[in-house]
C-alpha cells in the first residue's frame, strides 16, 4: 500500500454529492495535466462514498503492479494519502468492468494516471453517497495466522475500526467458511465486506 504527500494531489475536479443522487464520472477531463487527473470526491459529514467503475480501457503493457496506467483509489491519513485500491487490468484483460469502491471517510481522491509514451488509459465512474462502510478482510494473511487460531489470529480478527464488529473464524484456518458478524440488535449498521490478497482485492 502506497502513500502520497497531500502537496502532491492538487484536484483538478472536486465534487461534492448529493443524497440518493448518482454522479456519472469520465476520465481523464480537458482540465486534467498531461499524466494524471486528481479528483476530490466529497460526500455530507457521516457519510462514505461508493465509487464504481462501470469502463475502464487501458492499452499497454501487461503490468500486475499498474506501473504504466492505472487508476487508484485514495484516503487522507493527516497529511499524507492511503492508498486503498489500485487497478488497471482485470482478470487478465484489458477490459474492466463494474468494480466497486467504498471509502471509510467522507473524501475520496480518484486519481487516473498514465505515461504517454507507453500507454493509454480511459474511464467511466458511477459516484454516489452512502451509509455503508467498508470492511477490509486479507484472506491469505488470516489464513496464515489462524492454522492453530493462536493469539495472533484473535488479535487480528478483532483489530477492526468498529467496536460492533466482531470476526471469528473456524477450525483448521478455512475462515472463508466460518466468518461471522455479530452486531447489538438495536443499532441500525450497514458495513460492506471486502476481501483483499496482499492489499489486492479481489
Amino acid at each position: 500500500m502506497t502513500n502520497y504527500s497531500s502537496k502532491h494531489l492538487q484536484p483538478s475536479v472536486t465534487l461534492c454529492l448529493e443524497h440518493m443522487k448518482e454522479i456519472t464520472l469520465t476520465l481523464p477531463k480537458q482540465n486534467c495535466n498531461t499524466k494524471s487527473c486528481v479528483v476530490e470526491v466529497n460526500a455530507k459529514y457521516n457519510f462514505q462514498v461508493n465509487a464504481t467503475i462501470s469502463k475502464l480501457v487501458y492499452d499497454g503493457p501487461n503490468s500486475k503492479a499498474c506501473k504504466y496506467a492505472g487508476i487508484s483509489f485514495l484516503q487522507q491519513k493527516h497529511i499524507e494519502y492511503d492508498e486503498i485500491f489500485n487497478i488497471c487490468e482485470l482478470h487478465g484483460g484489458k477490459h474492466s468492468q463494474s468494480r466497486s469502491m467504498y471509502s471509510r471517510l467522507s473524501k475520496l481522491l480518484i486519481v487516473l494516471y498514465w505515461y504517454t509514451e507507453y500507454s493509454h488509459i480511459s474511464a467511466e465512474l458511477k459516484l454516489k453517497e452512502t451509509s455503508c462502510t467498508p470492511v477490509y478482510f486479507d484472506y491469505c494473511l488470516a489464513s496464515s495466522l489462524c492454522k492453530s487460531l493462536s493469539p495472533a489470529c484473535a488479535t487480528y480478527l478483532q483489530q477492526t475500526n468498529f467496536s460492533t464488529l466482531q470476526f471469528q473464524g473456524g477450525q483448521e484456518g478455512n475462515l472463508g467458511l466460518f466468518l461471522r458478524f455479530s452486531f447489538p440488535a438495536k443499532q441500525e449498521t450497514c458495513h460492506i465486506l471486502l476481501l483483499i490478497q496482499n492489499n489486492h482485492f479481489f
